[in-house]
């Protein structure tokens, strides 16, 4: 379970904005993310392993939480121990800490 309480999904609630790393800013138009405080210490260790991640959702307790990531970091999500979110998305992964 996360810490989300009364948090709707798709609203910014909950959230911290962070800017993304200088590594990958060159190949996104946008120069930060709002990211679920639930989460906020996974996505930002998966930066510092060098993942580049698209979009992620702590679930809020209302859904499965995710994290997506561009293709080319699959196996390193693999490597770490992630689990897919759907069989046919294999871009999308459970986080650890929800």
């Amino acid at each position: 379970m996360c810490n989300c309480v009364n948090v709707q999904i798709q609203s910014y609630s909950n959230q911290t904005v962070l800017d993304y790393p200088e590594w990958f800013k060159s190949s996104k138009k946008v120069r930060s993310a709002g990211i679920d405080n639930c989460i906020l210490e996974e996505i930002k260790s998966l930066w510092e392993a060098g993942i580049q991640t698209l979009e992620s959702c702590c679930g809020h307790n209302q859904a499965d939480g995710y994290i997506c990531v561009l293709p080319e970091y699959i196996p390193k999500m693999q490597e770490l121990g992630y689990e897919l979110r759907n069989e046919s998305r294999p871009d999308i992964f459970k986080p650890k800490s929800v």
